[in-house]
């Protein structure tokens, strides 16, 4: 008996994300991030790269929620630190059509005691199928002894399933 639960949920837990994937509202997948710093921070650091997770579901009246969770790197141009960082983000978004625009917030832990500094994110972007690209204006709001107010224009595919 105890086989025959075993063997059941294990064939639930395999069909769980081709159930999810059916379900047009809601979509789960990986993401690759490019990040050009702006400011005083592009003096120092070159382009950041990074990838996570995100998940978005649709809500009624063409609006939607997002959520996300990754790292994202900048290597220093010069003798110097290089920046690193763990956002993890929620949001909402507007959908046009395949067009969307939506804004994102939350909080980005960095490494070297650089603190957690809070983000705002504004997008654009499309959504075709399982493919999601958008750009975007992040902020990383931080106190100025731990490096100022850290600012990257971003280019983001995922693809969501």
């Amino acid at each position: 008996m105890k086989t025959l639960r075993l063997l059941l949920v294990a064939v639930a837990l395999m069909a769980a994300p081709a159930s999810f994937a059916q379900l047009k509202g809601f979509g789960f997948g990986p993401y690759a991030e490019l990040a050009f710093p702006t400011g005083d921070f592009g003096k120092f650091q070159s382009t950041g790269y990074g990838g996570g997770l995100a998940i978005d579901i649709k809500l009624p009246l063409k609006l939607g929620i997002t959520a996300s969770a990754g790292v994202l790197h900048f290597p220093t141009k010069e003798a110097g630190a290089s920046v690193t960082g763990f956002p993890v983000r929620a949001g909402i978004r507007y959908r046009f059509s395949v067009l969307y625009a939506g804004v994102e917030a939350g909080s980005a832990p960095l490494t070297k005691n650089m603190g957690s500094p809070l983000l705002l994110a504004p997008a654009i972007g499309v959504r075709v199928s399982v493919l999601d690209v958008k750009a975007k204006y992040e902020t990383w709001f931080q106190k100025e002894e731990k490096g100022g107010n850290l600012g990257f224009f971003g280019l983001v595919a995922a693809l969501k399933f």
